[in-house]
C-alpha cells in the first residue's frame, strides 16, 4: 500500500505548530528564570537587612552580659549620640568599653578610664543606621537599632556586689 503524500500546506501547519510550541516553551523558561532571580534577590536582601539589626543587638547584649557588674553599666549622650558605657576593674585599674554609633557604623572603644581618646578612635564593628540605649528603670536596659529593619531588646541587668 502506498503512503499518502502530505501536502505542502499540511507540512507547513505542522512546522508552524512545532515552532509555536517551541517558542512558547522558551518564553515560559525565560519567565520562570527571571521570576526566580527576583525572588532570590529579594530573599538575599531581606536576610542581609535582618542580619544587620539582629547581629547588632546580639553583639551589644552579649557585651552587657559579659561586663554586668554592679554600677558598671551607664548610658550618656555625647554630640547627640547615645553611648553605652561598660566599666570594669582589671588588676586594680578601671577600664571602660564604650559602644556607640558614629559615621554609619556601630563602634566600640575599650580604654582605661580617663584616657585621652575620642569617639573617633573607636573600632567599627558593624554598619548600621543607628543604635539607641535607654536605661528605662533600675535594672532594665533597652537596646534599639534604628532604620527600616530596626529591632529592640530589653535586658535585665543582673549586677551583684559593690559598685566600682
Amino acid at each position: 500500500m502506498a503512503r499518502p503524500i502530505k501536502s505542502k500546506k499540511s507540512q507547513s501547519v505542522q512546522f508552524l505548530f512545532t515552532l509555536v510550541l517551541f517558542l512558547g516553551l522558551v518564553l515560559c523558561s525565560v519567565f520562570v528564570i527571571t521570576f526566580g532571580a527576583r525572588v532570590y534577590e529579594n530573599v538575599g536582601q531581606r536576610m542581609e537587612e535582618n542580619f544587620t539589626g539582629i547581629t547588632a543587638i546580639s553583639y551589644v547584649a552579649n557585651k552587657v552580659r559579659q561586663m554586668d557588674e554592679a554600677g558598671g553599666i551607664s548610658v550618656y549622650q555625647d554630640k547627640g549620640q547615645d553611648i553605652l558605657r561598660l566599666e570594669q576593674q582589671i588588676s586594680g585599674k578601671r577600664y571602660q568599653t564604650l559602644i556607640y554609633y558614629l559615621d554609619g557604623t556601630i563602634r566600640e572603644l575599650f580604654t582605661e578610664s580617663g584616657a585621652p581618646l575620642t569617639l573617633d578612635d573607636g573600632i567599627p564593628i558593624l554598619e548600621s543606621e543607628g543604635i539607641r540605649f535607654i536605661l528605662e528603670e533600675p535594672g532594665i536596659l533597652k537596646i534599639e537599632t534604628l532604620g527600616d529593619q530596626g529591632d529592640s531588646i530589653l535586658l535585665a541587668v543582673r549586677s551583684e556586689g559593690r559598685p566600682l
